[in-house]
């Protein structure tokens, strides 16, 4: 596809062999602005847009932080 989002907890760090194996080489982690964080096994992953800008909010109602981004097509 030209452009995708996927996204989700992946239980385990964006630095992982599974995820270096799997991902294609054109997807870019949209919360990598954050700074790596070797807890983080939530990703927001991209492809075919511009990041605008990516937040995060402490653990609230969940037992994981809420993550977001702001995309431009």
């Amino acid at each position: 596809y030209e452009r995708a989002i996927l996204l989700g907890d992946f239980n385990t760090p964006v630095d992982s062999k599974v995820i270096q194996k799997w991902m294609p080489d054109d997807a870019i982690d949209a919360l990598e602005a954050l700074g790596y964080d070797a807890e983080r096994v939530d990703m927001i992953f991209t492809k075919g847009m511009k990041i605008k800008e990516a937040w995060s909010r402490p653990v609230g109602p969940s037992d994981h932080p809420l993550y977001a981004v702001r995309l431009i097509l």
